[in-house]
């Protein structure tokens, strides 16, 4: 839990401001449905939850390319 509480990253404070901005909306305008965002953007912004299944890559998990896996792009070669 204390892991997910320390990882602050750019887009967890724009879920974070996302669900506060669309809460304020939400009862200023007395439109009662986007609750139903605002609170979805707040539990993701408290869960550090974004894409569902584990289909987003994350600054760790991209792999590093190394010179011998690009060839050198030589301009009188055609396919």
């Amino acid at each position: 839990m204390n892991r997910r509480l320390k990882n602050r990253d750019a887009m967890r404070l724009v879920r974070l401001a996302a669900g506060i901005g669309i809460g304020f909306y939400a009862l200023y305008s007395a439109d009662y449905v986007f609750l139903l965002p605002a609170g979805m953007f707040l539990l993701q912004a408290a869960l550090n939850l974004s894409c569902g299944g584990g289909g987003c890559f994350t600054a760790s998990s991209r792999r590093r390319v190394y010179r011998d896996v690009i060839k050198p792009y030589k301009r009188g070669n055609r396919i």
